[in-house]
């Protein structure tokens, strides 16, 4: 573990000089956490005066991005971390580390899930207490919210799972992060359903949803272990 760990650290500080990677992860919690409250108290009078509902079905709306947030932060990150490594031909020395395949694939799994929870659970807070605090009532989190929150690691861990699949094939951070993308539209999916008053946040969906990607999860894990190994890794440099 203590491996794994100082894997993590020398990503962070990888992070840190490539601003592309860095940009994502300044502007995604102002842009959760602050402007989409500000967009609802911006058109909340006309929407009161017109259909309070309305106002109510707006903020639950704006609630399901946040497992986009939880989605993109780590596929870019993750992007960065694999396929960065190529780039910056610096994945030989890596490789070269004494270290076990388990140990390397955690640390880099580490670096890409560990800021994109925290980073959405603070956007999630602020816009929470900014919500309430607009309207004066206690409106967020109620029980849709409080399992979207649930499903935030787990879209995290599903979107570093996949970047690693694409990033043993490809050999830049920019062509993994494009493929990596993808995993975005089953949030879109959902997000589109919520729109339309589809809600899968609600029992018996919820559940569904929970246990698949649960599944999903445990399965990928594994297998990207395996993809992850040395070897299939140098074939691809």
């Amino acid at each position: 573990m203590k491996k794994a760990i100082a894997i993590m650290k020398k990503d962070f500080q990888e992070i840190k000089r490539n601003m592309q990677v860095l940009g994502v992860i300044i502007l995604m919690p102002i842009i959760f956490g602050l402007v989409y409250p500000l967009i609802i108290f911006f058109l909340a009078p006309a929407i009161i005066a017109e259909s309070p509902e309305s106002l109510y079905y707006l903020i639950n709306l704006f609630s399901g991005f946040f497992l986009i947030m939880a989605i993109i932060i780590p596929t870019v990150i993750a992007s960065d971390s694999f396929a960065g490594e190529k780039e910056r031909k610096t994945i030989e020395a890596l490789l070269a580390a004494p270290v076990s395949d388990s140990e390397l694939f955690l640390g880099k799994v580490l670096v890409s899930f560990l800021p994109a929870v925290l980073l959405t659970y603070l956007s999630t807070t602020i816009y929470c207490i900014l919500i309430n605090l607009g309207l004066q009532k206690f409106v967020l989190p109620n029980l849709e919210f409080v399992f979207i929150l649930i499903l935030v690691p787990l879209f995290a861990l599903l979107g570093v799972e996949v970047t690693v699949f694409i990033s043993v094939r490809v050999k830049g951070f920019r062509e993994a992060q494009q493929l990596a993308g993808a995993i975005i539209v089953p949030v879109l999916i959902i997000i589109v359903l919520n729109a339309f008053n589809i809600s899968i946040f609600v029992f018996p969906w919820n559940i569904l949803l929970l246990g698949g990607l649960i599944a999903a999860d445990i399965g990928l894990y594994g297998l990207a272990i395996k993809k992850f190994g040395r070897e299939n890794i140098i074939t691809k440099i």
